[in-house]
């Protein structure tokens, strides 16, 4: 009895560290998504059609800048801790993905400033602009760094916490003054102040010393292939907005961005839910680890029906009640980004916990890749064919098209695992 007893003692304390887990960094995560549901519909009554379209504009060439700043420490960050022995050796991690982020953002920051000017109405400009890099300069935090250490508490302080308060202080600038402005400048304030009092608390002092050149530039180019990859995601996912912008109509491209801001908010969850779950899946080894990867994937199986459905239901009068019924999104609209949701969802551990584990990035590339290349042209095409309905369309083919290429080397990698655990076995016997 001893033997059962034990096995079911572990496999509890197993479940129940992967609910602590999913607990903190599943929460924390979706609590700061919706913090911006406390802002945005001032935002939305505030700056009315033409100025909510070019905000929208700013935030989807934000979020695309945000992940070249980040360089793939989310993906190659956690990696890098667990080879790491020593806390000074985890801490200079940290360092070394601080100053590749900064350099990174240096030459950044001014394109995404200026591609959201050139984008965005007129008389908007500079607002969308400085949204653009509020949202880019997030690829600063140190979230990757709190989640590879199993630490939700940091994540709360060093990343939820300074989103709140600047989220909250705007709310109260823009509904008293009607300047959108203050939700940019206060959100860059307290990203940067966050991560100046991370590595001050947070980091040792003997590990702050900064890396010669020559390293940090090994770096940019180590992980070039992982940004790569990354950067052709965020383009065709990003696009959608500042293509329905550029060509619609003020009040078409309002209501579009209204669908696309629902879809931004919910595509939190699925960063959530793969963050609390890489770590849980990837430390395993045997039969373990063939289970965990299968649970994962069903588990984000779940989530994408989830979320299509509800994106795709309820989406239009979300909107309605959350921005006012002159930029409410259409169901066509709606119906797309939720298509899209399912296979973004689905196709996330496929990356994550499989293919770059297993070494295979050049695939999650060609996946990633095919899909801007087929993406960016469709969303043009679809708009001319079903107006700024057929742009989320055209995303909602170009995430299927990108699961479809993941399927199989995915399997391929699921099997590689599955046949370990057999070698095992037989040596073991």
């Amino acid at each position: 009895m001893n033997g059962p007893t034990r096995w079911a003692r572990r496999a509890g304390s197993d479940r129940a560290r992967l609910g602590l887990r999913l607990g903190g960094f599943t929460a924390i995560p979706l609590f700061s998504s919706f913090m911006p549901l406390l802002l945005l519909p001032a935002l939305a009554r505030v700056s009315g059609t033409g100025g909510w379209a070019a905000l929208g504009t700013g935030q989807a060439l934000g979020t695309m800048g945000a992940v070249i700043v980040s360089w793939g420490w989310w993906l190659a960050g956690p990696a890098g801790y667990a080879a790491a022995v020593t806390d000074r050796q985890k801490h200079e991690l940290f360092i070394s993905s601080v100053q590749t982020r900064v350099c990174v953002s240096g030459l950044i920051l001014p394109i995404v400033f200026v591609a959201a000017w050139f984008l965005a109405n007129q008389p908007w400009r500079l607002e969308a602009s400085m949204v653009a890099i509020a949202i880019a300069m997030s690829g600063l935090t140190p979230g990757w760094f709190c989640i590879a250490g199993g630490r939700p508490g940091l994540l709360a302080a060093y990343e939820a916490v300074p989103k709140l308060l600047a989220t909250a202080g705007a709310g109260v600038i823009v509904v008293a003054t009607h300047n959108v402005m203050a939700y940019p400048i206060l959100l860059i304030v307290m990203t940067l102040g966050a991560l100046v009092v991370f590595v001050v608390r947070e980091i040792s002092p003997d590990a702050r010393h900064a890396r010669p050149l020559a390293d940090v530039l090994a770096t940019l180019r180590e992980q070039a292939p992982i940004v790569t990859s990354n950067a052709f995601g965020a383009a065709y996912s990003s696009t959608p907005m500042p293509v329905a912008s550029a060509l619609s109509p003020a009040v078409s491209a309002a209501a579009f961005s209204s669908g696309e801001r629902l879809y931004r908010i919910a595509q939190i969850s699925i960063l959530a839910l793969a963050n609390g779950l890489q770590k849980w899946v990837l430390e395993a080894h045997g039969t373990a680890a063939v289970r965990r990867q299968r649970t994962a994937i069903w588990a984000h199986v779940a989530l994408g029906v989830a979320g299509a459905a509800g994106i795709g239901a309820l989406g239009p009068a979300i909107s309605r009640v959350l921005f006012g019924s002159k930029v409410q999104a259409s169901y066509a609209t709606t119906i797309g980004f939720g298509v899209a949701f399912f296979f973004v969802c689905v196709a996330t551990p496929f990356g994550r916990n499989l293919l770059i584990p297993a070494g295979r990035r050049a695939r999650l590339l060609l996946g990633t890749g095919s899909g801007a290349i087929v993406g960016v042209p469709m969303m043009v095409g679809g708009y001319y064919l079903l107006g700024v309905a057929g742009v989320a369309i055209a995303l909602a083919v170009s995430e299927a098209l990108v699961f479809v290429i993941l399927l199989r080397p995915a399997r391929i990698a699921l099997a590689d695992i599955r046949r370990g655990e057999e070698s095992l076995k037989v040596d073991a016997s």
